[in-house]
Formats: C-alpha cells, structure tokens, sequence
C-alpha cells in the first residue's frame, strides 16, 4: 500500500520517517491511518508527526524509529534464538503497546515481528495500515478475513470469523 523513506524535517532537523501513498485505490485506507495514529501518544507506538497531501500522493510523517524489525533479529538470532529474558521483555513491550491501543478503541490487525522494531528505548509497534477503529463504520459488523499476514492471524479471523 506504500512505501516508507528516511527523510529529514526541515525544521527541527530531526529525522523522519515518510510513509507515501503507492496505491491511490487504497487513500481511505491510508488516511484512516494517518487520523488513528495522529490520535496516539504512547512510547511503544509510533509517533505521527504530520500527514498532508500533494498533487503526486498522500504523505504520513512519523517519528523514525533508530533499530531493527524484531523479524530481522529473529532471522539472524533464529539458531539458537534469542535469549529467554530478551524474547520475555520483547513480548512485553508488545503487550504494553496493544494495550494501550486497544484502550484507543483501535484493534491493529497485523501484529507480526516484522511491524515492531527494536529500538534505543525498547520495541515500538509500526505500520497500522489495516488497523481500524472498534465500531467504526470501515469493516463493522464484518470478519477479518484477508486483512493482516495469514501466517500472524488470530485462528478464528482466518478461519473468517470477527
């Protein structure tokens, strides 16, 4: 659905993360995205600093998260695995950011290793471009299904329950 480049704000001179728009299909999607994470504020969550459009597309400007996608250091760490007390802390800032973002009403939907990074400060949950608000208009009432990575589902979501 897009792309995501470094980048740096010219104002503060800070990096940024910008998440472009590829797929003009998909552009209630992605600013259902920029208004649910522009509402967040919580250390394992990524913050939005911005989001706008332009003739060429629509633009999501995030704090850049410094790190590693937990599936890259699965990948890398994945013989013998990572040791148990840095999986348990890991999971648990997982824990703390969904959480904190199910309280926001707003259920994620795919949760993977891969959309949480490793940061200076500990995991940051990344990329809510499925996610959705609980009772919102956009896929009430409906299952889940095909929405998220099949592998990372929940059993009953692929199995095309709610």
């Amino acid at each position: 659905m897009g792309a995501v480049y470094r980048a740096v704000d010219r104002e503060t001179g800070a990096d940024v993360a910008i998440k472009r728009l590829l797929d003009v299909r998909h552009a209630a999607r992605f600013e259902i995205e920029a208004r649910l994470l522009a509402s967040l504020s919580h250390p394992r969550v990524v913050k939005v600093l911005d989001h706008s459009s332009d003739d060429q597309g629509l633009y999501i400007v995030m704090e850049l998260v410094h790190g590693t996608d937990l599936g890259a250091l699965l990948k890398r760490e994945g013989n013998p695995g990572l040791p148990i007390a840095d999986a348990v802390e890991y999971a648990r800032h997982g824990c703390e950011a969904l959480q904190y973002v199910h309280g926001q009403q707003i259920v994620h939907r795919d949760v993977k290793p891969q959309n949480m990074i490793l940061g200076e400060d500990g995991v940051v949950l990344v990329d809510f471009g499925v996610a959705r608000a609980i009772g919102s208009e956009t896929g009430a009432g409906q299952g889940t299904i095909a929405v998220g990575t099949p592998r990372f589902m929940a059993p009953e979501v692929f199995a095309g329950g709610t």
